[in-house]
């Protein structure tokens, strides 16, 4: 060790951020956590709303986790380690968004709706891309209803236990979850001759797969927020995907065999479509988590 500084090689993870419900309104906590540094005194913890501009400190002496309540908000995490000699540089910055105080309970039941809205619009455009559908905003009707219907009532529990769940309008989310699987469904529209009975099988085959994921995907975050388990929503998350590819990959192969080819759109670009398309991210970021 060179005399006034300490050398490290430090990794700093996200053990957990989760949310005060009623003891400290509009506060949320997260936990850090990093390996100990050979020769190291102590570490500080550095912390600001801009990557790399770390606005607030905390010394911990020498323990290698840290608890902060911040309020809600992204926020960027280093970790330095010091001894007599010096300090060391920052280790690799991490990132957190924490939530407001928002009733989990309540955000699972929205969630859960959310999966079902799902699976109407999955079966409705399946329908539009055989032809037996006309009307689609009339296919999807009754399924809306019932969704707004559960959304407002998770909403007026939550308000009557005096605890919070204001997130976007129902409408809104059911507006981008509609548009992500129209996207999708012209995506694959435009890749299969939708005359070929043949093709047509396989354009509603990957509508289902996907549409399966996106339910999987939901229905894995709606169980969090009731058991408050990284590892579980982790391992549900692998799972959703695994069976996605399974299922995209066997409607290729069987297509392809019967001589329809599919090609410009692949596993991930359907993700992309119905993920990333202000579906799966808005329905995250709006429900504040």
């Amino acid at each position: 060790m060179y005399k006034g500084f300490i050398k490290s090689c430090l990794m700093l993870i996200v053990v957990m951020a989760f949310f005060f419900w009623a003891a400290a309104a509009n506060c949320a906590q997260v936990t850090l956590q990093w390996n100990s540094v050979a020769e190291a005194d102590g570490y500080k913890v550095y912390y600001g709303p801009e990557s790399g501009d770390y606005t607030s400190s905390q010394d911990v002496a020498s323990q290698t986790d840290c608890s902060l309540s911040l309020d809600p908000g992204t926020y960027y995490f280093a970790v330095t380690a010091y001894n007599s000699y010096g300090e060391s540089g920052y280790s690799d910055e991490i990132s957190c968004k924490l939530a407001a105080d928002l009733n989990p309970n309540c955000l699972s039941a929205k969630l859960k709706a959310t999966s079902k809205l799902c699976s109407a619009y999955t079966k409705c455009y399946m329908k539009t891309m055989k032809g037996s559908v006309l009307n689609l905003e009339g296919c999807v009707s009754e399924a809306e209803e019932k969704f707004v219907s559960a959304w407002d009532k998770a909403e007026s529990v939550s308000g009557a236990a005096g605890l919070n769940c204001s997130t976007a309008a129902a409408t809104y989310i059911g507006d981008i979850l509609f548009n992500g699987f129209g996207d999708l469904y012209l995506q694959i529209s435009d890749q299969l001759d939708l005359e070929d009975k043949k093709a047509t099988i396989l354009g509603q085959s990957l509508l289902k797969a996907a549409g399966q994921w996106h339910r999987d995907i939901l229905n894995a975050q709606s169980a969090y927020f009731k058991a408050m388990s990284a590892d579980k929503l982790e391992r549900a998350i692998e799972k959703a995907d695994a069976r996605f590819v399974k299922s995209w990959d066997k409607a290729v192969i069987k297509a392809r065999k019967s001589g329809v080819l599919l090609s410009g759109l692949s596993i991930g670009g359907a993700q992309d479509i119905i993920g990333s398309n202000a579906v799966m991210s808005s329905i995250a970021s709006e429900m504040g988590y």
